[in-house]
């Protein structure tokens, strides 16, 4: 028994992400339908057609409370993806809880790793090189002449329709070259849906920490204390000593020790300047 059980949320979402928001929460008691209703690109798109309105978790929020609104029990799910990193990118999704009527907000976050791909191509060659990278049910985005242009064509994965509509847009391109990338919608991107799973399943962790103070969800780690000692001269490190678990509606704080009592003289200031 759960403080969700009974209880229903609205998924604000046009690009299929039900099943792998749905998945990780439903055994809570939670029964989540989907809004699909709302322009969700209103908020921001991938492929630059509309800059998103605020930052990633501002986002996922908004998304969560125009959904809370359209249910009986004022329970919205938001969800948001960005993309980051220098030499290797960072795919980050966060998916987001908003409960009206107890006032709890809650993110789950999940971040990994993610091959992206962006090139201008020429040729017939370099197209399929592209292709052929694909993972399995990755959809592409294809602009005559470069990122910024206009016209756009989204959803594509057929081959055959990709290669004839790359021949069509190269002839009207004055450059001669194409601008295909990986559309990065969530139903388009395997690779997305599947860590907005995991983010889902890290907000599932969040919903079932209560506070002991005050029995609401969303009990977590919010800081680290660092200063855990050396282990041959005893002065204070930049390693670890302890956890901080706080509650976001009570303020209630607790600082959990790790389990190490000293760190190796490798980490220490004084021992190894």
């Amino acid at each position: 028994m759960t403080i969700w059980d009974g209880r229903s949320a609205v998924l604000l979402t046009r690009h299929g992400k039900l099943p792998a928001i749905a998945g990780p929460l439903e055994p809570l008691g939670l029964s989540i339908t989907c809004d699909s209703c709302f322009d969700t690109d209103r908020l921001g798109t991938f492929t630059r057609e509309t800059e998103r309105f605020a930052g990633q978790r501002e986002t996922a929020l908004e998304k969560a409370r125009i959904a809370a609104a359209q249910g009986e029990d004022g329970i919205g799910l938001g969800s948001e993806g960005a993309f980051g990193g220098s030499l290797l990118c960072i795919n980050l999704e966060v998916v987001c809880l908003y409960d009206s009527q107890r006032d709890v907000t809650l993110f789950g976050e999940h971040s990994a790793p993610f091959g992206l791909e962006q090139v201008s191509v020429r040729s017939v060659e370099e197209l399929q090189a592209l292709l052929d990278r694909c993972p399995a049910g990755q959809g592409v985005v294809m602009r005559p002449e470069h990122a910024g242009n206009p016209e756009i064509y989204k959803g594509l994965r057929d081959h055959q329709e990709i290669h004839a509509l790359f021949r069509a847009l190269r002839d009207t391109s004055p450059s001669g070259q194409v601008f295909v990338e990986y559309d990065l919608r969530a139903h388009e991107s395997p690779g997305r849906m599947a860590n907005i799973e995991l983010a889902a399943e890290n907000l599932r962790a969040k919903m079932e920490s209560l506070c002991p103070e005050c029995s609401l969800p969303g009990y977590w780690m919010t800081d680290i204390e660092r200063g855990l000692p050396c282990s041959a001269c005893d002065t204070p490190t930049q390693r670890p000593r302890a956890v901080i678990w706080s509650c976001q509606a009570c303020d209630y704080t607790e600082s959990r020790p790790v389990a190490a009592v000293t760190t190796k003289p490798e980490h220490c200031p004084t021992c190894n300047p």
